[in-house]
């Protein structure tokens, strides 16, 4: 039974492209309740308690991602192909033996975190981290099929289900849970249990949603899954997204090997805040890729330039917003997360994560290109190369120099790899990831937090400082912002 679709229109991808970003941003928004939970826990957990937690929550998601085995993205290129093909109907089955493999893996690589946990944990020097840890590893089954599940999704541009599993469902039951739990017993392990609730809950609801996109058909047994590339697929990808969890990570894990828990939860509120820029990226990656699939297997390099572009553009908008909020309102953002947590030691560091985050979130869109298109393989490269360099870095700046040290090694780390890899699709794929016509927003960003230091500064500090700083820097740059979007689609040809 075959599926035939008829070529794309340059509208027609328009549309699809700006469909599937505007669904993935209401995701993203959503998906802000991780950091409402995190909020949570820090107050309820005490920065001590709340640095415990992270370092237990980082290991296990670093453990999760090698019992993967990236069969994730696997899936997701399987699905692809055999769409493309004309053969979409094979897919349900092709995609549950995909699931049942990470299953089986996954389960090993949780016994293997319940066994080794104590072991982990005194080797960075935080032995109080084992029992969240042995909690935290029977989540990991559920979140790799989860994925499996989620990912497949991609090809038929379904971002909706995606977006309500992964950016609803999971973190508002870790949220529910974890309140509840953790007023029952104000214990690390019960912020754990909440995220093994949330991974099965979610599990099962990516389960029923992957019924309703791929319902049963006449094919029994499911397609026949290219083993080269499910094999390429898994591995390239699934070893740039373990190296991509760890770049996130290393820096809280070396912090661990020098400072108490306490330093830890502080910089992880840091890092968090920073975070949701890089999380922004979700909102672009999921439909983009899939696009620049069909567009490159085509061989439209003009269509994939375009809308690549277009992508871009988007991308820097919502960056470019979202670090001006960080760089005019720092303090009150680290306030959130309770006592203790604000100063102008990590503000400053808040500022420098958030600006390595925003280069990664727009200009590290060609990260997803690349591996869609067949070189992934510069990714892993160039991520490889990174971390190395990233661990001398966090290594030499964190002695001296603090959370502050950490946050300018990552930070740098982050911008270098960065801009490798929109080098690399430039030279490989003839793209251009930043271009002259996206400058306008930078100059309008720049007018707009100049306009809101300036309200901040005549203001003076506080909230009210604050508060019309931001309104100031809000209403200058969404005008900006404006005048640029009406001033492309005059430009935009026709059709």
């Amino acid at each position: 039974m075959s599926d035939p679709a008829p070529p794309a229109t340059v509208g027609d991808r328009r549309g699809a492209l700006g469909r599937g970003v505007l669904v993935n941003a209401l995701g993203i928004l959503v998906k802000v309740s991780r950091t409402g939970y995190l909020i949570l826990f820090s107050r309820l957990l005490g920065a001590d308690g709340f640095g415990t937690y992270l370092l237990a929550f980082a290991l296990q998601e670093l453990v999760g991602k090698v019992g993967i085995l990236g069969l994730q993205w696997g899936a997701k290129q399987t699905a692809g192909a055999l769409i493309a093909d004309g053969t979409g109907s094979a897919v349900r089955g092709a995609v549950l033996r995909i699931l049942a493999a990470a299953l089986a893996a996954s389960a090993v690589a949780a016994l293997a975190l319940y066994w080794f946990a104590p072991a982990l944990a005194d080797a960075f020097g935080h032995p109080g981290a084992a029992a969240p840890l042995r909690v935290f590893s029977v989540a990991i089954p559920f979140m790799s099929g989860m994925y499996v599940l989620v990912y497949s999704f991609r090809p038929r541009l379904e971002m909706k289900y995606e977006m309500y599993v992964t950016s609803v469902i999971e973190p508002l039951t870790v949220l529910a849970a974890g309140a509840l739990l953790l007023a029952w017993h104000r214990r690390v392990e019960m912020a754990a249990l909440a995220h093994v609730v949330g991974a099965a809950v979610a599990f099962g609801a990516a389960l029923a949603a992957f019924r309703r996109v791929y319902p049963r058909t006449g094919v029994r047994g499911g397609g026949r899954i290219d083993g080269a590339l499910l094999a390429h697929g898994s591995f390239t990808m699934g070893a740039v997204d373990l190296l991509g969890n760890l770049k996130t990570r290393i820096d809280l894990l070396v912090l661990a090997r020098f400072f108490p828990a306490e330093v830890i939860g502080i910089y992880g509120a840091v890092s968090e805040i920073a975070g949701v820029l890089r999380k922004s990226r979700a909102a672009f990656d999921p439909i983009v890729m899939p696009i620049a699939q069909r567009l490159h297997r085509r061989g439209d390099r003009a269509g994939l330039q375009r809308e690549t572009g277009r992508a871009v553009g988007w991308a820097l908008q919502a960056g470019l917003g979202l670090l001006g909020i960080a760089v005019l309102a720092p303090e009150p953002l680290l306030g959130l997360f309770g006592t203790g947590f604000g100063g102008p030691v990590f503000a400053h560091a808040l500022m420098i994560l958030a600006a390595g985050q925003f280069v990664y979130m727009s200009l590290g869109l060609s990260e997803g290109i690349l591996a869609i298109t067949g070189f992934g393989y510069v990714s892993l490269r160039n991520m490889l190369a990174l971390i190395g360099a990233d661990l001398v870095l966090l290594a030499l700046l964190i002695p001296r120099l603090g959370l502050l040290g950490a946050a300018a090694a990552t930070a740098s780390t982050t911008v270098v790899v960065t801009l490798w890899r929109a080098r690399q699709a430039r030279r490989l794929l003839g793209l251009h990831i930043l271009q002259l016509a996206h400058l306008p927003l930078f100059a309008g960003w720049a007018f707009a937090l100049g306009t809101g230091l300036g309200v901040r500064a005549t203001a003076g500090g506080g909230a009210l400082g604050e508060g019309l700083a931001l309104a100031a820097f809000g209403l200058v740059y969404l005008g900006s912002t404006r005048v640029h979007g009406r001033a492309r689609a005059a430009a935009a040809p026709a059709g």
